[in-house]
């Protein structure tokens, strides 16, 4: 495919996937930073596609490029040293690109795969990690304060042991196991993702507070963004202003989710649910 075709496809994809979650990749006017964002990964990814679609090199090794770029992000973080950490900044501003060529050169090359898009969703994984402990680590450095250190262990144990996580990717497992039909597999995942993220007759104010953590403290996009300008900020100004206090919301994220799942599993059935609507 030509550069031009790739551009057309690429957003004619994008497109229909964001409409289904009700964003506007024209929307300049009410969510400018959010538009910018989405064409600066769709504008680059279709380039690095374009580079490589005729190279040797298989779309899962994007991915596990992008996996590494993340790890990468959040030891240069860590660093303590001013440049490493604006370097840092930067591959965590735009590894969002690597992210999205991975799946864009798979349709090119006809490749996609069950294996690519748990790939996909594994490098994210690993990408939280390394954010968090980067990110606690640079606080560290510049304060000399061990409790950031002890907040890092903490999150890093409470998000291992999610209970609800781990349900809710054991069951999706066995079904990966036991079943070969890729059409299948794909409506299980959309179905599953929906079930997971679906409030499982919790109060009006836990509601609140779910997606109050899950959308806005998230680890990429606009707040990871953000967070990476303000750290540009502190470095500037040599000292730390706002992102020690950003860093224990995530720390009341990381333990308010990982009890809220535990209750979820133990007293509201929540993979006696998954399984049930799994088999509408």
């Amino acid at each position: 495919m030509n550069y031009s075709d790739i551009r057309k496809f690429s957003y004619k994809t994008e497109r229909k996937v964001l409409k289904s979650m009700n964003i506007n990749i024209d929307d300049w006017l009410y969510s400018p930073y959010s538009t910018f964002k989405i064409r600066f990964y769709i504008e680059g990814s279709c380039l690095l596609a374009f580079l490589l679609q005729h190279t040797g090199i298989k779309p899962n090794w994007i991915t596990f490029l992008y996996a590494i770029l993340g790890i990468a992000g959040g030891v240069l973080l860590s660093t303590g040293q001013e440049n490493l950490i604006m370097v840092g900044v930067i591959i965590l501003f735009s590894k969002i690109i690597v992210d999205g060529t991975d799946g864009l050169l798979a349709r090119i090359k006809k490749k996609t795969s069950n294996l690519g898009a748990l790939l996909d969703s594994w490098a994210g994984l690993i990408g939280e990690y390394s954010f968090l402990v980067g990110f606690g680590m640079y606080l560290f450095n510049a304060t000399q304060e061990i409790h950031y250190v002890y907040l890092i262990i903490l999150m890093v144990l409470a998000k291992s042991l999610d209970l609800r996580d781990y349900v809710y990717h054991y069951l999706m497992y066995t079904i990966y196991k036991d079943n070969k039909d890729n059409k299948f597999i794909q409506k299980i995942r959309k179905k599953g993702k929906k079930i997971n993220n679906e409030n499982q007759n919790i109060s009006g104010n836990l509601i609140f507070l779910k997606n109050f953590f899950q959308n806005f403290l998230d680890y990429r996009g606009r707040t990871v963004d953000l967070i990476g300008l303000l750290i540009i900020i502190e470095l500037n100004f040599d000292k730390i202003i706002i992102t020690n206090f950003i860093y224990y919301l995530f720390f009341v994220k990381v333990i308010a989710l990982s009890f809220g799942g535990f209750y979820l599993v133990y007293y509201k059935d929540f993979a006696k649910r998954v399984i049930l609507k799994l088999k509408k």
